[in-house]
């Protein structure tokens, strides 16, 4: 099924191309975005760039509405395009969250129980009885940022891919509700924010991964953990790490992979990070992505919240050097190299080799 999707931005290119390289009917063969972004879109993007919404639609049969970042200065847009594309007779799956009030102006339209699935809700599904809290039985594979500025969707997409091509059944699971576009799942986040007690919800996520591997039979499970796994400072939590600590309550780790800034660590430092999280949350940092992010520590002060720059490819592979001859007791990769990010497969295959009949 020929699909567009929209809003369209180089941060969703990971997406796109997981999207297309999945066995679902899904195929993105439009992207359309703002006339004022469109030059910022790179010229290799994985399908078509347009800014016609409207002419672009008529080529297709679906609209993928997905979550963005951008999603509330665009908010009335996406709903209008909503509404047309299903006046329209054309399907729409949507990601992006809409509120009460103009879902239901959706559903009132004519055929919209048919043409219309929509995936950017709370989740609220889950229940407070008690659960019995089980190990998962299939490999769990963790992937944290230091920070929650750090984007790790691209690597989190892209060692997807590759699992899924090495042969291995692989399901992802994050708080990204543009996930379910690939097969994946959407954590609850509304559990980290009700009125339950820890323990309720460290029973409840575990309960959570469980209820995937049961449905899905997975060999792996990928998961994304939410927000950083470190405070920056005293006054700079970035929420403590308490999130990311439920979660590793809930599940039982088999290799983590840690995404940190360049330069933030100092690579004297990188050893008793590795065991600070070791401690923290029960599992080794088997591997290291070190992203093209910089700290500005002048402008996080001055807002008192995380900012960031852009390094250099240079900057980078400098840094990365400095931290393996330091400490070798993990690999280390950079962000933007797809095949450096293979290396992670291949050691985690090696890694796990001996506590599965076949990973």
């Amino acid at each position: 099924m020929k699909c567009l999707i929209y809003p369209c931005s180089n941060e969703i290119r990971h997406l796109i191309e997981l999207i297309n390289n999945c066995d679902n009917e899904l195929n993105i063969v439009k992207g359309v975005c703002p006339k004022i972004v469109r030059n910022q879109i790179s010229d290799d993007f994985p399908c078509d760039v347009v800014t016609d919404f409207h002419k672009a639609s008529e080529e297709i049969e679906c609209i993928i509405i997905c979550d963005t970042i951008y999603r509330g200065n665009m908010y009335s847009d996406i709903v209008n395009k909503i509404c047309i594309s299903i006046e329209n007779d054309k399907k729409v799956i949507c990601c992006s969250e809409i509120n009460d009030i103009d879902l239901d102006r959706i559903y009132r339209l004519k055929e919209s129980e048919k043409r219309f699935a929509y995936f950017g809700g709370c989740y609220k599904n889950y229940s407070k009885d008690a659960f019995i809290y089980e190990k998962q039985e299939c490999i769990v594979i963790g992937i944290g940022k230091l920070f929650s500025k750090l984007d790790a969707k691209k690597e989190f997409c892209h060692l997807i891919r590759k699992f899924s091509d090495e042969g291995y059944k692989t399901i992802g699971v994050s708080l990204d509700k543009n996930s379910v576009l690939y097969g994946g799942f959407v954590i609850p986040d509304n559990v980290f924010k009700d009125n339950i007690s820890s323990d309720l919800c460290v029973i409840y996520l575990n309960k959570f991964i469980n209820d995937i591997q049961q449905k899905c039979c997975p060999d792996i499970i990928l998961i994304e953990f939410p927000d950083g796994m470190m405070k920056f400072s005293d006054s700079i939590g970035d929420g403590y790490g308490i999130k990311p600590f439920l979660l590793s309550q809930a599940v039982n780790v088999d290799y983590f992979i840690l995404d940190i800034p360049t330069g933030f660590i100092d690579p004297k430092r990188i050893e008793n990070v590795s065991k600070e999280i070791s401690v923290r949350y029960g599992f080794d940092v088997d591997a290291i992505i070190i992203n093209n992010s910089m700290i500005d520590y002048y402008l996080s002060i001055q807002y008192d919240e995380i900012e960031m720059f852009s390094s250099t490819p240079e900057a980078v592979e400098d840094y990365k050097q400095q931290c393996m001859q330091e400490y070798s007791d993990c690999i280390y990769v950079y962000q933007d190299s797809a095949d450096e990010v293979d290396v992670i497969v291949s050691s985690c295959i090696e890694a796990l080799s001996d506590n599965v009949e076949e990973l």
